[in-house]
């Protein structure tokens, strides 16, 4: 059974679309009505809000990477650039 706030919150929270139908103020009203529903909805479920347009792993690499190449250099498990002995 799929509820009707989760039905509506598949559909794109545009402003603009709202405003064509009604007014500026009754816009906002159901903008914000909107945005209630979705927290409600991942408040009760315990889900947090993951954006599709995100990438949060790309973010989080970039963020602590400099942290993590740190910690290797200090345990000595980051490369060195020595140039490798020739074999032969």
């Amino acid at each position: 059974m799929v509820l009707h706030a989760e039905r509506d919150l598949k559909k794109p929270m545009d402003l603009r679309l709202w405003l064509v139908r009604k007014s500026h103020k009754r816009a906002i009203v159901a903008v914000a009505h909107k945005m209630i529903r979705l927290i409600f909805l991942m408040l009760t479920r315990r889900q947090p809000y993951i954006d599709q347009a995100i990438d949060y792993a790309a973010m989080s690499a970039k963020k602590n990477a400099p942290r993590w190449i740190k910690q290797l250099k200090t345990i000595g498990r980051w490369p060195t650039s020595k140039p490798a002995a020739a074999v032969h």
